[in-house]
């Protein structure tokens, strides 16, 4: 039983994996994500998450994937402050507000 699971779990991922970059995550998307996610080699998977990059706020998006693709999703005040995008290094924006430069 537990290898006909994996089997399916493998072949979720590659469907998922097929998927264009920026795909609308609809109900059904989300259904199979959701069964991905629950699946016990995924969850033993996730207890190395220290040995590869993980976003810290994939655990709650996952978590909650079903909801995010109901159909007229608005994102919580929670999911936006998760979101973010990763970032490396130092990013400054110049300002010129009343002939006064700012650099933030």
């Amino acid at each position: 039983q537990r290898r006909g699971s994996h089997l399916q779990c493998l072949h979720s991922v590659q469907a998922i994996g097929e998927l264009p970059e920026y795909t609308e995550v609809d109900s059904r998307i989300a259904g199979v994500v959701a069964d991905v996610w629950a699946d016990p080699g995924i969850q033993d998977v996730l207890q190395h998450r220290s040995e590869y990059q993980l976003m810290d706020s994939a655990n709650y998006f996952f978590d909650n994937v079903e909801r995010v693709g109901e159909s007229g999703y608005l994102p919580t005040t929670e999911d936006v402050l998760r979101a973010r995008i990763r970032t490396s290094g130092i990013v400054t924006e110049s300002y010129n507000i009343d002939g006064t430069d700012f650099e933030m």
